[in-house]
């Protein structure tokens, strides 16, 4: 299989993912857009690629149903301050808290604080004093 088929693949599996968590990071689609583009050119710059990548996608009909509740999560994690929202991001797309702190050179400890403030904020924004 040829490189430029394997990134294809890559895309086509990851681009939702990665269009997510664009949109937390930008508001402006155009932006979004140039983000987005920015992490292809870093993969097709970081080849060879892996032949075994897991679908982070979630089924079209779930998707669908979740449609509001997403959007006000993307705006909830927005609204955090910056230390959070990383970690928060990484957190929502199924990365391990002992990963997310390798990824960001910080403790498992203080990766896991900043979660639960991150959640905190994040079920306030929804009304959930708990």
């Amino acid at each position: 299989m040829s490189g430029m088929v394997e990134l294809e693949e890559i895309v086509e599996v990851h681009a939702a993912m990665v269009r997510r968590i664009a949109t937390v990071y930008e508001r402006h689609p155009d932006s979004v857009d140039d983000l987005v583009q920015d992490v292809w050119i870093a993969v097709w710059q970081a080849q060879p690629l892996s032949d075994s990548l897991p679908d982070p996608a979630p089924p079209p009909d779930e998707a669908t149903a979740h449609a509001m509740r997403l959007t006000r999560l993307i705006e909830a994690v927005r609204s955090l301050p910056e230390n959070l929202k990383v970690v928060a991001s990484l957190y929502l797309e199924g990365m391990p808290i002992k990963d997310i702190a390798l990824a960001l050179g910080i403790s498992e400890g203080n990766t896991s604080v900043r979660l639960h403030r991150a959640k905190s904020a994040i079920s306030l924004s929804f009304g959930d004093p708990s």
